[in-house]
């Protein structure tokens, strides 16, 4: 019988959208706030993340064994 495998995986990409309305000297983590603080806002980025997104790699760690 073959073994139950516990596995994370990470999907590394990228895809370019569009944020009005924050400082052009804004750093990453003001981005992220800005973004996370509105509902609407993050809806919006992950609609354009979704129509945009150009899948670079994925990476699979086996975790663990049950």
């Amino acid at each position: 019988m073959a073994a139950v495998k516990k596995v994370v995986i990470w999907y590394t990409s990228h895809a370019e959208v569009e944020i009005y309305g924050i400082d052009a000297d804004a750093t990453a983590d003001d981005l992220r706030a800005f973004i996370n603080n509105d509902p609407a806002l993050r809806a919006s980025v992950r609609q354009q993340r979704d129509d945009n997104l150009v899948e670079d790699s994925m990476v699979a760690e086996h975790i663990a064994t049950v």
